[in-house]
């Protein structure tokens, strides 16, 4: 089972232009076996916020799929950050301090027994986690 981050959502979001193993991936990969970290979604949603700022259209249309599709497809999928996984995600950062978000994900894997699929091999791999790079699959 593998827990997604946010470029693998974000390439979710065009499969027409996804890149031939990725599409392949995410083919084979039964939907039920993807989760998220509600830090992809909140790093989804300020990605939508900002594009709004300066093309409205295309914000709009990034908030719809935030809305319709990654809410409702991952809506029983989506794993908050709890006093467990903070407590993982702290030790990530001892001896050497790492991105808040991506050790959180990780720390989210770690807790929850789930490989993290994304394109950023080498920000989790020293984290101790599994990693899975669906480009490369």
């Amino acid at each position: 089972m593998y827990l997604i981050d946010t470029n693998v959502l974000s390439a979710l979001r065009r499969p027409d232009k996804a890149d031939p193993t990725f599409k392949g991936w995410v083919q084979a990969t039964p939907p039920e076996e993807m989760y998220l970290s509600v830090l992809s979604v909140y790093e989804m949603k300020f990605g939508a916020l900002r594009v709004a700022r300066r093309d409205p259209r295309q914000g709009g249309d990034l908030n719809r799929w935030i809305e319709k599709f990654v809410l409702k497809a991952f809506a029983d999928r989506i794993f908050d950050v709890s006093t467990s996984i903070a407590l993982r995600c702290a030790a990530l950062h001892v001896p050497d301090p790492r991105p808040v978000t991506d050790s959180l994900i990780a720390a989210t894997a770690l807790e929850h027994q789930l490989t993290v699929a994304t394109r950023n091999v080498s920000d989790f791999l020293p984290m101790g986690v599994r990693v899975l790079n669906p480009w490369q699959a």
